[in-house]
């Protein structure tokens, strides 16, 4: 699916299904990098390091695990340009701010995975 009915399709009904928009590699690693950080509303513990600050502070903490996942985060936002995409839905210019892990109740759990 382009970027154009992925638009569409929000705009026409909020949301849009995405079959096998990861590969399965990034899908692997989100779902495991998911059941590691599972938090709790209002837990930073799902929260993922984005900006120069933020990483220093993950560094000087020395949560490496931390640092790594957020970096490959970042490395699937731009592969599957996630700032674009929110940008042209938007209609307006964003910014990548935070990476939060989704709640589980959102989560797809395997039956429902596309293969």
């Amino acid at each position: 699916m382009n970027f154009d009915e992925i638009v569409t399709q929000v705009y026409d009904n909020g949301f849009c299904n995405l079959d096998n928009f990861l590969d399965t590699e990034d899908q692997i690693f989100l779902d495991a990098c998911s059941k590691i950080y599972m938090s709790q509303k209002g837990d930073n513990f799902g929260k993922f390091a984005i900006t120069s600050k933020s990483l220093l502070i993950k560094l000087v903490k020395l949560d490496l695990k931390k640092i790594y996942y957020s970096l490959i985060l970042k490395r699937i936002s731009k592969k599957y340009r996630f700032k674009e995409l929110s940008s042209r839905i938007l209609g307006a210019k964003t910014n990548l701010i935070n990476i939060l892990d989704w709640p589980p109740s959102l989560q797809y759990s395997d039956s429902r995975r596309s293969q």
